[in-house]
C-alpha cells in the first residue's frame, strides 16, 4: 500500500501531513496562516484571483480579477470588501474598489503576487485572508523586431500527475501588416514526447501526456497568402511540463462511522462508532490504528478505540470528520472520511450547571529558570444575558507560590524554583451581590527550573526546536534521554511529509511532543569539532514552499534581516516563535519591508524587526529552491 497522504489548504498553500500519530500539527499549520483573520463567518473565505495575460513583453499591462470563495454567509448588503494587491514588484494597490485592477510592468522578469481580502461589518474586522501565487506573471524583455511573427504561446498547467491533460494557446504577435481577411496562419506544435500537431485550426490545443517526465514545448508558426508561405517563425521552451508519476490509491482503508442520536437538544450527548473497512490483509495486531475524531466545533478526540461519546454544548449543524492512522510496513499512513451537516444541535433550555460565565486562561511561557516572568491572561465568555451597564466582573488569580492578583491580565514574577498549581477565579456583580461565579485550576501549570539551569526548555504539548550547532553527540536517544516525549519529528520539505527524527541537525526546525517539564542541559549540547579545520558552518537544502528552519545562534536574538540575508531573494515570508499556550505563532516577518506593516493586528512585521531567538524554531515560505548557511558561529 502506499504512501496515503492528506492535504490541508489554506491561502492558496498546500502541506501534505503524513506522520499520523499527530494531527494536530496540521491544526498549527492552519492556525499559523490564518492567524490574522478574526473568524466569525460562519464558513471562512476562500482567497482566489486570476489575471489575463500571465505573460508577454515589457510593458506588460495585466487584468487582475479577484474570485474570492465568500461562502454563503456573506451579505454584501451589510458587509464591506476590502482589497490590498502586492504586485510583486514593490507596487501595491489597496481599497474597496480594487476588486478588478490594472497593472503594468516596466521590466522583465518573474513576479510573485499576493491578495490580501478583509471583510468588515459596521466597522468592524470579521476576516482577513491571504493567497499568494508565486512567479505568477511572466515579463519577457521588450523585443524589437525587423520581421514577424514573434511566437508566443503558454499552457496550463505546466504540473501535474500522469495522465496529465495540458492546454496550449497561441500568443503571436503577427506585425502590423498582418491582415486576417487575406492570410493564412499555419501552426505545427511538438509536444516533446514524439506527438505532434498541425493545421490552421490550432491556435489553441489540448495534448494528454501519458507518462512522467520533463517535456521541451515547440511551436512553428507559418503565415501565407494565396498559398505563398510569407513569414515563419519558432518558439521553443526546455522542459516546460512537468508530468509527475500517477498516484495509484490504495482501495484500503474504508473510512466509515456512525452517531446517534444525529439530532437534539444542547446539551446534546453523541455515541460514534467507527465502521471502517480495512480490508482482508488488516491485522490489529500490528497495524496500532489511532483515531482522530474531529467534531465541527473545534473540538477533536484521539482514541484507539472504535467508539466513544461527545457532547455538543452550542446549537448548530456540525461536519464530523474520523481520520485513521495506522501503521503499515513499519511506515505511519492515515485516511480520512468527513460527513457534512451530519449533527444538528438544537436550541435547548440550559440548566444552572450549564450556565455562564465560561472560564478558561494561558500562561505564556509556561517554563524557564528564576526568576521566571509568566503573562496570564483569562479568556471569559459572560453569556447574552450579561448587562455591562449594570454589572461589573472581578477576577482573582492564585499563582501557587503564595501569591494573588486581583487584575484581570497580569504578570507574575516567579522567584524560587518549583512546579506550581495556577487558578482563576470571576465573579459576577451586580447591585453589590454576586451573582455567578467561576473558577479553574491547572495542576502543575507552570514549572521554574534554578537560575543556574541552562539549555532547551520544553512544556508539556509541542515545542518547536532547534539546535544552534553541528554536536558532539546528536542522537536522539542521547538528547532526550532526561525528557519524558511522545515524538520528535521534522517536516521534510522536499517530500513533503512529516519524518521521525533519530539526529539533530542544525539549521533545521523540530517539532517535539514533551509529556512533562523538561529541559535538554548546555552539558549536552558539546559542539562537534569543525571536520574541516577553518570552515565552521552549517547548510541546509531550502525548497520552493514551507520549510522548518532551525536558528544557530545561542546567545542573542538576531533579526531574520540579518540572519535569512543569504537568501533574500528567494523567500516571502517567515513566521515564529511558536506561542505554546495559544498553539499560534507570534509573528509573521514580511521579506522586503520594514517595521510594522500595519495589517489587520500585530502580527505582520518587516524582516528588520523580526527577531529569530536561540534554540527556536521558524517557518520559511521559499519562493525558490536555494541553500541556507549557518550564523552565529
Amino acid at each position: 500500500m502506499g504512501i496515503l497522504s492528506q492535504k490541508l489548504f489554506k491561502g492558496g498553500i498546500s502541506i501534505k501531513a503524513t506522520n499520523i500519530l499527530y494531527s494536530s500539527l496540521a491544526l498549527l499549520l492552519a492556525l499559523m496562516l490564518s492567524s490574522s483573520a478574526v473568524a466569525q463567518l460562519g464558513e471562512p473565505i476562500i482567497p482566489d484571483f486570476a489575471a489575463e495575460p500571465i505573460s508577454g513583453l515589457a510593458p506588460l499591462t495585466v487584468n487582475f480579477t479577484d474570485e474570492t470563495d465568500y461562502g454563503p454567509d456573506f451579505d454584501p448588503d451589510v458587509m464591506d470588501v476590502s482589497f490590498l494587491w502586492d504586485f510583486g514588484d514593490n507596487q501595491t494597490e489597496e481599497g474597496e474598489e480594487f476588486a478588478e485592477v490594472s497593472h503594468v510592468y516596466e521590466n522583465e522578469g518573474l513576479y510573485t503576487v499576493a491578495l490580501n481580502v478583509t471583510i468588515t461589518e459596521n466597522g468592524t474586522e470579521i476576516a482577513n485572508e491571504s493567497v499568494l501565487k508565486t512567479d505568477y506573471i511572466e515579463v519577457l524583455a521588450e523585443t524589437v523586431v525587423d520581421d514577424y511573427p514573434l511566437v508566443n504561446f503558454t499552457a496550463e498547467p505546466l504540473s501535474g500527475n500522469a495522465p496529465l491533460t495540458v492546454n496550449f494557446t497561441d500568443f503571436s504577435d503577427f506585425g502590423p501588416d498582418f491582415n486576417s481577411d487575406t492570410m493564412n496562419v499555419s501552426y505545427l506544435w511538438d509536444f516533446g514526447d514524439n506527438q505532434t500537431e498541425e493545421g490552421e485550426e490550432f491556435a489553441e490545443v489540448s495534448h494528454v501526456y501519458e507518462e512522467a517526465g520533463f517535456y521541451t514545448v515547440a511551436l512553428n508558426v507559418t503565415v501565407t497568402e494565396n498559398g505563398t508561405e510569407l513569414a515563419n517563425g519558432s518558439a521553443t521552451e526546455v522542459d516546460y511540463i512537468e508530468v509527475l508519476a500517477e498516484t495509484v490509491v490504495d482501495v484500503y482503508p474504508v473510512v466509515n462511522f456512525t452517531a446517534v442520536p444525529l439530532s437534539g437538544d444542547a446539551p446534546l450527548t453523541v455515541n460514534f462508532t467507527d465502521l471502517s473497512d480495512f480490508g482482508p490483509d488488516f491485522d490489529p495486531e500490528t497495524a496500532n490504528v489511532t483515531r482522530l475524531w474531529e467534531f465541527g466545533d473545534g473540538n477533536n478526540f484521539t482514541s484507539t478505540e472504535t467508539t466513544g461519546a461527545y457532547t455538543y454544548e452550542d446549537p448548530g449543524i456540525y461536519n464530523v470528520t474520523l481520520t485513521l492512522f495506522y501503521v503499515e510496513d513499519n511506515e505511519t499512513l492515515n485516511m480520512s472520511l468527513t460527513k457534512e451537516a451530519y449533527i444538528e444541535v438544537l436550541e435547548g433550555t440550559p440548566s444552572p450547571a450549564e450556565g455562564y460565565p465560561k472560564l478558561d486562561f494561558s500562561g505564556e511561557p509556561r517554563a524557564g529558570v528564576a526568576p521566571l516572568s509568566v503573562n496570564f491572561t483569562p479568556i471569559v465568555d459572560l453569556g447574552p444575558d450579561f448587562d455591562p451597564v449594570n454589572m461589573t466582573v472581578e477576577g482573582l488569580w492564585e499563582f501557587g507560590d503564595g501569591s494573588n492578583s486581583t487584575e484581570m491580565n497580569v504578570t507574575h514574577v516567579y522567584e524560587t524554583p518549583g512546579v506550581y498549581d495556577v487558578t482563576a477565579t470571576i465573579n459576577i456583580i451586580e447591585d453589590g451581590n454576586t451573582t455567578a461565579t467561576e473558577s479553574i485550576t491547572k495542576e502543575q501549570y507552570i514549572k521554574v527550573f534554578d537560575s543556574d539551569s541552562k539549555g532547551i526548555m520544553l512544556s508539556p504539548g509541542w515545542n518547536f526546536i532547534s539546535v544552534p550547532y553541528a554536536l558532539n553527540n546528536s542522537s536522539v536517544e542521547f538528547m532526550f534521554a532526561d525528557v519524558e516525549y511522545e515524538s520528535i519529528i521534522y517536516y521534510d520539505a522536499a517530500s513533503e511529509i512529516w519524518l521521525d527524527v533519530e539526529e539533530l541537525e542544525p539549521l533545521k526546525g523540530y517539532m517535539v511532543y514533551a509529556l512533562d517539564f523538561g529541559m535538554i542541559s548546555l552539558d549536552k549540547l558539546v559542539k562537534a569539532e569543525d571536520p574541516i579545520p577553518g570552515v565552521p558552518g552549517a547548510s541546509v537544502q531550502i525548497y520552493e514552499g514551507w520549510n522548518a528552519i532551525g536558528f544557530t545562534d545561542s546567545t542573542e536574538s538576531l533579526s531574520a534581516e540579518f540572519t535569512l540575508g543569504v537568501i533574500d531573494d528567494s523567500y516571502f515570508e517567515v513566521v515564529g516563535p511558536l506561542n505554546q499556550a495559544t498553539l499560534t505563532y507570534a509573528y509573521i516577518g514580511r521579506n522586503g519591508y520594514e517595521g510594522e506593516i500595519g495589517a489587520s493586528d500585530d502580527k505582520y512585521v518587516g524582516t528588520d524587526i523580526f527577531l529569530m531567538e536561540p534554540y527556536g524554531g521558524y517557518w520559511l515560505l521559499a519562493t525558490e529552491n536555494t541553500t541556507l548557511y549557518a550564523v552565529g558561529w
